[in-house]
């Protein structure tokens, strides 16, 4: 199975894209995520990422995030969600939300909460987050990078007990530039099938590229908002739509 999301990122209460992760180069696409998420559902998309950025940048969860989630709840929408999930409690609050996948990042790479505690509490619903630049793990809303590869990172991760991964390039993450193919394909064909794609998709081509390299999905963002992936495209490659 290939699974695309449409990612919504929200910052303030706005659906925005951030260039390279950066909050001073946001892009704003809407001040209404409900109204965004809705399209796209509407238009048949059945998995959306949530990025709660107020979370992951100030440490404050935001209320639209989680009003958005419980409503594509209510509508019967598979949900991964991450952004500023750095202690268990937070892992239980959005557990109990019914979202379907939680990216845990920063919190795991420095051992704020218990590796066995996470699997224990989400199970097959723990994603580790693998965000990097220069070929180094980034945490702290991707401000530091510690000495891991991200190759590395799943190796350790996945003898940790983790068998999913969202695997983010931050040099490209909201540019449109395109992946960085040549990276994709110096991964292990053992772990593609554990990890999903961001960072740099800018065409229905690059769908398909992760795709037939193996990976398990990809996340769409401002290629979408910028009308160059259409809802008609995604659905085309993913293996949920309709």
């Amino acid at each position: 199975m290939f699974e695309v999301y449409v990612s919504i990122d929200i910052l303030r209460g706005r659906v925005v894209r951030l260039v390279k992760g950066d909050p001073s180069r946001a892009i704003v696409y809407s001040d209404d995520p409900v109204e965004v998420a809705d399209r796209i559902v509407g238009g048949g998309v059945r998995m959306i990422h949530i990025v709660d950025l107020d979370a992951a940048i100030h440490g404050r969860r935001s209320d639209t995030a989680l009003r958005l989630v419980k409503r594509l709840k209510d509508l019967g929408v598979f949900i991964s969600f991450g952004g500023g999930v750095r202690t268990l409690n937070d892992i239980a609050v959005l557990s109990g939300y019914g979202i379907d996948r939680v990216v845990v990042g920063t919190a795991i790479h420095r051992g704020l909460i218990p590796v066995d505690k996470v699997i224990e509490i989400l199970g097959d619903k723990a994603v580790v987050s693998i965000d990097y630049r220069s070929n180094r793990v980034a945490i702290n809303g991707w401000r530091e990078t510690i000495e891991l590869s991200p190759t590395e990172a799943i190796e350790l991760y996945i003898d940790r007990g983790f068998s999913l991964f969202l695997m983010t390039n931050i040099e490209l993450d909201g540019t449109l530039s395109g992946l960085n193919i040549e990276a994709l394909e110096s991964i292990d064909k053992r772990y593609r099938g554990m990890i999903i794609v961001s960072g740099g998709v800018r065409s229905v081509s690059d769908l398909k590229t992760v795709r037939d390299l193996g990976f398990r999905g990809v996340v769409v963002g401002r290629a979408f908002y910028e009308g160059l992936i259409s809802i008609k495209d995604i659905l085309g490659v993913s293996s949920h739509g309709g």
